[in-house]
């Protein structure tokens, strides 16, 4: 992949002509005037022709004086201090829209030229599920906030270290515009998750076994509870069993002695 908007600087160049052998080459690039674009990349290259966004829609994009360089937003005072003559030279309306190409699976080699959006990119990829597959990024930074909510490249190196990727190279042959190269073992990064996942797995089964285990005691104590009141009501009726034999044999008494007296009475 490669995040781009007109011209093709000769950084950009360099970094697709050191991956001519991959099997695809997709370049976003919202403004495709460039001749050396269409002189220097393979006839099957994929062009984007649209800034990449959540949602579609218009857009703009801003070219300024200082040589291949576009933003999505105004200078700032940093930018204006470095180049004290800077101007915008046009305003381009562009479209935008979400990144749709199938290349989930496949190890991905992703070149940003946008210094200071290489967050949007970012989001871009992980939006589109192919943040995974990204095996190598190479950026053009912003040493400081040039651009209107735009970002520095410390602000960019964290992000990447804490989505796993390591700095592999680092050039400051112009300070102001660093080149990084940012690199991460995809199967490292598999395995990681994976054990994660795993670990994740055996919290949940803790969790369930301790719910089990309760439930069960519950049930025991259940059964143990309803055997008891068992046990008492067996007591209880055994007592009134007793007591209802005892009351039998006072009445077939008191009935044998009203019996012998009523004969007694009769002889009289």
């Amino acid at each position: 992949f490669c995040w781009n908007t007109a011209e093709l600087s000769d950084w950009v160049i360099a970094s697709l002509q050191a991956h001519k052998r991959l099997s695809r080459i997709v370049v976003v690039a919202p403004l495709t005037s460039d001749l050396r674009m269409q002189e220097l990349l393979p006839a099957t290259a994929e062009i984007i022709p649209h800034l990449i966004a959540a949602t579609a829609g218009p857009s703009s994009l801003i070219r300024h004086s200082i040589p291949h360089t576009y933003s999505l937003s105004s200078s700032t005072e940093a930018l204006r201090s470095l180049y004290p003559l800077v101007t915008e030279r046009q305003r381009h309306a562009v479209d935008q829209g979400p990144l749709e190409p199938d290349l989930a699976g496949c190890p991905i080699v992703v070149v940003i030229d946008m210094p200071g959006y290489e967050a949007l990119v970012f989001t871009a990829l992980k939006q589109a599920g192919l943040l995974d597959d990204v095996k190598s990024l190479y950026i053009r930074a912003a040493a400081e906030v040039y651009f209107d909510d735009a970002n520095a490249v410390s602000d960019i190196e964290a992000q990447f270290d804490e989505a796993g990727f390591t700095l592999a190279a680092r050039s400051d042959n112009d300070p102001d515009w660093p080149e990084l190269c940012f690199t991460r073992d995809l199967r490292a990064l598999r395995l990681q998750r994976l054990e994660q996942e795993v670990a994740t797995l055996k919290e949940t089964l803790q969790l369930s076994t301790e719910t089990l285990e309760a439930m069960e005691w519950e049930r025991d104590t259940a059964l143990t509870n309803l055997e008891s009141a068992k046990a008492d009501l067996q007591t209880t009726l055994a007592k009134a069993e007793t007591e209802r034999d005892q009351a039998n044999a006072s009445l077939e008494t008191l009935t044998k002695v009203r019996d012998q007296l009523k004969v007694d009475n009769e002889r009289l």
